[in-house]
């Protein structure tokens, strides 16, 4: 009798599973349901990211392929088209989440791409204006000096600056609160900067005259701005410096606090909005006191290489 009920009970879960996991269901329309989540989800730059991807391993894969059928030796043969290890990687890592939330979802039964092994890559090193070139960059912004000075000032990223509201500008306080998707959970976070001179009277001759609830909208839409990839190579370009991203002014930032001013790297942190201090050395490339004293101490004597040479 026990042995009939567990026999049923075995039955009905399998049942169950069936159920959950829909069967026929091709990657493209697994894709497209993932995306729906991802452009709520991640930014805009992200998730355009994620299309290119699944686009792609969907061309690989063919037409009406059943995610059913996907096995590791499927991704593994797309990741090896792919140019390099960083590529991999990049591609390796949109997939496994894409098959990590279909699992979650009860979509799918096991993330094969947990059985693809990422690839061994050498980080591309920053490229960072010196003082010389970023005096040129901010002098050479022109009608977008006030957008670099709030970014340069506040060691800002891209998109805070971007989405920067006047209900967030507290000119009492001398405060700025930026809000950063960079975060557990995905969840905008909150971060408090103080303005210097420099930024309040800026931000307030803007503010005289501003019509949106934006900081610095784009005028042909009145909304916050998608993509400025053209302002700061206009700025490098007529700054006669080389191109350099946004997101290396806030390495500059780091930088000159660390080597010029000597700041904290927990300071450094806060500054940057940093959840980790990890994060906030990889910004800062530079050695301490300590580090440069133990090189000299390792320099060779000078006597002892007189009479190595007075043996010769």
């Amino acid at each position: 009798m026990a042995e009939a009920r567990a026999a049923e009970a075995a039955k009905k879960k399998d049942l169950e599973a069936e159920q959950k996991t829909p069967t026929g269901m091709g990657f493209r329309t697994l894709a497209n349901e993932y995306l729906d989540f991802c452009q709520r989800r991640f930014s805009e730059k992200n998730y355009k990211e994620k299309v290119f991807i699944f686009k792609s391993f969907a061309a690989h894969l063919g037409p009406l392929r059943e995610i059913a059928t996907i096995t590791a030796r499927d991704i593994i043969g797309y990741l090896s088209t792919r140019p390099g290890n960083a590529n991999w990687n990049k591609h390796r890592k949109s997939i496994c989440a894409l098959f990590q939330w279909a699992f979650k979802h009860g979509l799918f039964s096991i993330n094969p791409c947990l059985y693809v092994d990422s690839m061994p890559e050498t980080p591309a090193k920053k490229k960072i204006p010196c003082q010389e070139e970023m005096v040129r960059i901010l002098l050479s912004s022109g009608e977008n000096r006030s957008f670099f000075l709030a970014l340069y000032s506040l060691a800002a990223r891209l998109g805070e600056i971007n989405n920067l509201r006047w209900e967030d500008v507290n000119f009492e306080n001398w405060t700025v609160t930026l809000w950063t998707r960079k975060s557990r959970g995905g969840n905008p976070r909150p971060q408090v900067k103080a303005m210097n001179q420099d930024l309040y009277e800026e931000l307030r001759r803007l503010h005289d005259k501003h019509s949106t609830a934006w900081v610095f909208p784009n005028p042909r839409t009145e909304n916050s701005y998608k993509n400025r990839r053209a302002q700061i190579k206009r700025a490098c370009l007529d700054g006669k410096v080389p191109y350099y991203t946004w997101h290396s002014i806030r390495h500059f930032v780091a930088s000159l606090l660390a080597d010029e001013h000597k700041i904290s790297l927990p300071t450094i942190q806060r500054m940057l909005g940093h959840q980790r201090l990890t994060t906030t050395e990889r910004y800062v490339q530079t050695l301490s006191e300590g580090q440069r004293e133990v090189a000299d101490l390792l320099k060779i004597d000078q006597k002892f290489t007189s009479k190595a040479k007075s043996r010769e």
